[in-house]
């Protein structure tokens, strides 16, 4: 069986660390990274069929860089953990793609690897989309006809 490989951007090493061991649980490989663009430098190395991010972490850069991961049209997981529940803020981090928004005491591991497990059983198999073509920091989506490079979004004619 071919393992998994997850990303977690989290400044807290001590969360990463005890999350790492419950995704292992699942079959997991797990990449970590504490800052936005040490996570942008492992993306142009490696296909994540999970991504785990702390709101907190990421604070605004969240926004862009989950558009760039679905500008790439992958079926990736994306699950943002946050300390304290953000209405407004939920709602535009499923707008530009999140799967789902974890807060507060739902965050607890055993409620979480559930919440993983699903999004898993539903999300599609094939983590990298056809229609894709990734150069560097560079992503070109064929069929919406986009490029995205550089925090910006560019729609060809």
């Amino acid at each position: 069986m071919c393992r998994q490989i997850a990303l977690h951007i989290d400044r807290s090493h001590q969360r990463q660390t005890h999350i790492r061991r419950h995704l292992e649980m699942l079959g997991f490989k797990l990449h970590r990274a504490s800052t936005v663009p040490e996570a942008m430098e492992l993306m142009k190395k490696y296909c994540y069929r999970l991504i785990l991010m702390h709101f907190e972490t990421m604070s605004k850069e969240i926004f862009g860089f989950c558009s760039f991961v679905r500008l790439g049209g992958t079926s990736t997981v994306l699950i943002t953990l946050m300390n304290k529940p953000q209405i407004s803020i939920e709602g535009r981090l499923f707008d530009c793609g999140v799967n789902d928004v974890v807060a507060g005491r739902q965050t607890a591991a055993t409620v979480l690897i559930k919440r993983i497990r699903a999004h898993l059983c539903n999300s599609k198999s094939s983590p990298a989309g056809n229609n894709t073509i990734r150069l560097k920091d560079t992503l070109i989506n064929l069929e919406r006809r986009e490029v995205w490079c550089n925090g910006t979004i560019r729609h060809l004619g």
